[in-house]
This record gives structure tokens, C-alpha cells and sequence, in this order.
């Protein structure tokens, strides 16, 4: 899931949600964790401006590369 400030649904907000699926995903080994290749350090709740398409919530193509950059065509292996 991309990098973006909190919003607030109901009661609690999307990146709260968000943190038990990271969570799992990061244990297992077998979830890439694109909010970590495409959040900007300075700024953890939006995308680099480099990977940004300019709405500040998708990824632009460069972005899109470095995703599919940080996919370990290992988890592919004997599939």
C-alpha cells in the first residue's frame, strides 16, 4: 500500500488498519512491502516526488518500475 497521511473512517484511520496486513505481510516473507520502496524518508506519509504521478497517491512509471524492482522473482521459484 502506497505511503499517504491518515484519513479517518469511522473511529479509526486507514494506516491503523493498515499495520496488522504490513505486519503479517513482513513475517511471512512473502509480501514486498511497497509502501517501504515508494514513501519518501523526510516525509513517511507521501510518495518520493521521483515515483509520484502528481496526484500524490498513485505511483507514476518510475514508481511503477521500482515495484516491480523490489519483487524477488524468488517467491516465483517452484510455482
Amino acid at each position: 500500500m502506497p505511503p499517504r497521511a491518515p484519513q479517518v473512517v469511522g473511529s479509526i484511520g486507514i494506516p491503523a488498519r493498515e499495520q496488522p496486513c504490513k505486519a503479517v505481510g513482513r513475517r511471512s516473507g512473502a509480501v514486498v512491502d511497497l509502501d517501504e520502496v515508494l514513501r519518501d524518508p523526510s516525509h513517511p506519509t507521501r510518495l518520493l516526488p521521483t515515483y509520484d504521478s502528481g496526484d500524490h497517491l498513485h505511483p507514476n512509471d518510475a514508481g511503477c518500475i521500482a515495484e516491480g524492482g523490489a519483487i524477488p522473482l524468488a517467491l516465483f521459484e517452484g510455482h
